[in-house]
């Protein structure tokens, strides 16, 4: 019994950090299995939309790695096409959320989320901030890694090399990874051009499906099939696919309403309030109705 405990610990969803020995690189390697089919399963994902939500979430969870605290990524993509939307957010705590939308009317005219150009907007939410910093990039030929790599360049002036691996056996994702390396402000631009061409081999040669992965020693050795420098480990977080909503939460955004319309919404039914983000549901009761009118009357006191 123990045992089993041990290996579903080791097999957790990961994000690794890890900075070369010479200070001139960091990296940051994610395996995100778990994560991916649990937002598939609960938003009732086709295998396309879950792939696309699967690299948006892996390209903000390495991103994550680099803040600190609750600090945390947001990454935005409007399309316009019959997917128009993917949303994934990433704690730096390794708690990620999102979602995909769909022009069901499979109709990009009647997309109201429609944009002319598709765009990776991409908001960081930190410390000692009023306001998120965002930066904005488009989405050329719906390419999510390139579109991350042109954010990385022309957002954050950063040198770096992102690859998002997810592959799918009929319904069900077999394996979500990726890496990202970026150069720091010393490295030459033949060191870059180094890590630039082993990137290219990585993938090409589809290295990454074919990482064993856990949370043992053979860490060091994946990760050395990877990287072409010697590393220390920063940080080794477990990711879980993870939302805060709760119906408190809902509560809270319903009293912003009028009471009127909070009866109207009792009276048709309307008692069933679902979370974008997870798909879970919540319930109001009539004593959570009245519990909201009772405390917009108190607030307009």
């Amino acid at each position: 019994m123990l045992e089993n405990v041990k290996n579903k610990f080791k097999i957790r969803d990961r994000a690794i950090s890890v900075l070369s020995k010479d200070g001139l690189f960091r990296a940051v390697f994610v395996k995100n299995n778990n994560t991916i089919n649990t937002a598939k399963q609960n938003h009732n994902l086709n295998l396309y939309p879950a792939i696309l939500l699967s690299k948006t979430l892996t390209a903000t969870t390495m991103m994550s790695m680099f803040l600190k605290g609750e600090e945390r990524i947001i990454a935005d993509i409007n399309m316009n096409n019959k997917i128009t939307k993917i949303y994934a957010e990433v704690l730096h705590t390794g708690e990620c959320r999102g979602f995909v939308k769909e022009n069901t009317n499979n109709n990009p005219n009647n997309n109201s989320n429609n944009c002319d150009t598709p765009l990776l907007k991409v908001s960081r939410i930190l410390y000692n901030h009023i306001t998120p910093i965002i930066g904005i990039v488009p989405l050329n030929n719906f390419d999510i890694e390139d579109a991350f790599n042109s954010y990385f360049l022309q957002s954050e002036q950063t040198q770096s090399f992102i690859i998002l691996n997810t592959y799918a056996d009929n319904s069900k994702i077999i394996n979500s990874n990726g890496i990202l390396i970026q150069a720091m402000p010393n490295a030459t631009q033949s060191q870059i051009d180094n890590i630039k061409n082993q990137m290219l081999n990585i993938k090409k040669r589809n290295i990454l499906n074919s990482i064993k992965y856990t949370i043992s020693p053979e860490i060091d050795e994946s990760l050395s099939e990877l990287l072409p420098f010697n590393f220390d480990i920063i940080k080794n977080r477990q990711i879980d696919f993870y939302c805060r909503c709760s119906k408190e939460n809902f509560k809270n955004k319903l009293i912003t309403l009028g009471i009127e319309e909070i009866k109207d919404m009792e009276n048709k039914g309307h008692s069933e309030l679902i979370c974008q983000f997870c798909s879970k549901k919540h319930h109001l009761s009539s004593a959570d109705f009245k519990d909201i009118i009772n405390q917009i009357i108190a607030s307009s006191n």
